[in-house]
């Protein structure tokens, strides 16, 4: 007999377990398991990795107005990144003298195959980088912006000049570098030295010099001309020097300076990598004149002397003794240790 209150029968869980017990105590042990078993693979680490999908791709022409940027740089850059494997989002700026272009790649992307993306873009861009207009400095990479930083250390040296001072934290980096699990240390706070050059406009005429003639001549020697991205070598770094001579350090992990910046004898403008078409780390270098490859030992052999003044000429012998005894010193101290 039907009536207004009778309820609906439906599936009941309750009643199906007591119904089945053996495959109810199945079912509760395989969820167990695998409870268990994710259990064990939740992440552990107490600071996890984080992998960042996303690169900053900047490049400059200076000069150039925003629609010239946009048309000739920007647009053939985004053409290239639409090709690049995983690509998601390209977001691009043009300003007077500057395009910038933020590349996303999608998430699914496996975190390890993220480098293999990265330099999949770098190889793509190099290629096309021939077809950019004439003066057009860059593109520029960067996908290390996510990196963080755990402890941050302070120097103080009182009675220290800013370059010992720097020389000491150098080595502290080094230091911490060997340490396990390290990736990167970076320096803050650096003064590079400067020398002050003063010019009485009196001696300048006497001369005959421009005082800008003057500054130009200093800004060409030990010159940075270029930081960057070129081709096949990778991150480079071009020096110039004076006479039309120019060294180029090529497949570095890292570039310390920039262009434009004079730097000195000794002074570490850059980190040993595999960048560009390199099959391991190791760093290329070359010797250039006028722009073309020379053979550096050939040109040390014919290298170029300058005649010491008659004024400074018996100092000049007097060191040039000392020097040529200290060698011969030892080179007799070699032969005995290495008979």
């Amino acid at each position: 007999m039907s009536g207004p209150y009778e309820t609906k029968k439906g599936f009941n869980l309750s009643l199906w377990a007591l119904m089945h017990p053996a495959l109810t105590r199945y079912l509760m042990v395989v969820l167990m398991v695998l409870g268990v078993t994710a259990y064990f693979q939740l992440g552990q680490d107490e600071d996890p990795p984080f992998t960042f999908r996303a690169m900053v791709i900047r490049t400059y022409w200076p000069g150039a107005t925003a629609q010239q940027v946009a048309e000739q740089i920007t647009d053939k850059l985004e053409r290239t990144l639409q090709e690049a494997p995983f690509a998601d989002k390209i977001r691009s700026y043009s300003k007077p003298g500057e395009s910038q272009i933020i590349f996303q790649i999608k998430d699914s992307s496996k975190a390890s195959e993220v480098a293999n993306v990265w330099y999949t873009v770098r190889k793509k861009v190099s290629d096309m980088r021939q077809t950019l207009p004439q003066g057009v400095v860059g593109p520029f990479f960067n996908d290390d912006f996510g990196d963080v930083y755990g402890v941050i250390y302070a120097i103080e040296a009182e009675g220290f000049s800013m370059a010992e001072i720097r020389d000491i934290a150098d080595d502290v980096r080094q230091q911490l570098l060997r340490v396990t699990d390290v990736y990167k240390v970076e320096l803050f706070g650096t003064q590079d030295e400067k020398i002050y050059i003063e010019i009485a406009q009196k001696r300048l005429a006497q001369l005959g010099l421009d005082l800008n003639a003057v500054l130009a001549q200093l800004g060409q020697q030990n010159a940075v001309e270029s930081a960057g991205t070129m081709g096949g070598y990778g991150n480079a770094v071009v020096v110039k020097h004076n006479n039309g001579h120019s060294t180029v350090y090529a497949h570095l992990s890292k570039m310390l300076v920039k262009r434009g910046q004079s730097v000195s004898q000794g002074q570490t403008i850059g980190l040993v990598g595999a960048t560009g078409w390199a099959t391991g780390p190791h760093l290329h270098f070359e010797f250039r004149v006028n722009g073309r490859h020379q053979d550096p030992l050939q040109l040390a052999r014919q290298s170029e002397t300058i005649p010491v003044p008659a004024h400074a000429r018996d100092r000049f012998n007097l060191q040039a003794k000392e020097v040529a005894q200290q060698l011969s010193s030892s080179a007799v101290a070699f032969a005995n240790t290495n008979p």
